[in-house]
């Protein structure tokens, strides 16, 4: 399984990928052209499910790219978003007597975004088929085989928003950069969980 460095290595080796990530950044500005995207980061954590070598996709056939941020959207919705939403619903009410601590219930959502909204889209790719996406416990168990294997992409993809959100105008590209390497290592790191399962089940 490719390492984070080797995969930003890869990424960054393209001799357009300024040019293939200021148009990704500038969509990510827009509201629903942003959908696309997304249709690249679902592209390359395909690329990481099927083992083929990382490449940043070309901005080419915009209608199916368009359909598969939609399916990269929904995703996120449901595994990144909702729990950050949680988090933050159960901080109101503590904000009163424990101020700025009162928001700490939001960290575990924080924190599982990422991988989970990338595990729900490997189950999807599978067999294009969302109840795959839905299948809770089996999402977790692969979560809880990757290991700390995970710790490392979520905190740089965490790490790069927190530091675009600082300097408000790069948000949008520190996203889509950070988005292109880590949907690739992802989902790699999924089929190596993948993979050893099924040969410890030949046994």
């Amino acid at each position: 399984m490719p390492t984070l460095d080797q995969v930003s290595k890869r990424v960054f080796s393209d001799s357009s990928w300024p040019v293939k990530c200021l148009i990704g950044g500038l969509l990510c500005l827009v509201p629903v052209a942003n959908v696309w995207s997304l249709g690249v980061f679902y592209r390359l954590a395909d690329q990481g499910r099927r083992g083929e070598v990382v490449h940043l996709p070309d901005w080419d056939d915009w209608g199916r790219l368009f359909v598969e941020g939609l399916q990269f959207l929904l995703i996120m919705i449901v595994f990144g978003l909702c729990p950050i939403l949680v988090g933050w619903l159960v901080s109101i009410p503590l904000y009163p007597f424990l101020g700025p601590l009162a928001r700490l219930p939001i960290v575990p959502g924080l924190l599982l975004a990422a991988p989970l909204t990338s595990v729900g889209i490997y189950a999807f790719q599978r067999n294009d088929d969302l109840r795959e996406a839905l299948q809770i416990r089996g999402l977790f168990r692969m979560l809880k085989a990757a290991g700390t294997r995970l710790i490392a992409p979520t905190l740089a993809f965490i790490g790069a928003v927190a530091v675009g959100w600082v300097a408000l105008p790069l948000l949008p590209f520190a996203f889509f950069v950070a988005g292109v390497v880590v949907s690739y290592f992802y989902g790699a790191t999924f089929r190596e969980v993948e993979l050893a399962a099924r040969r410890v089940n030949e046994f």
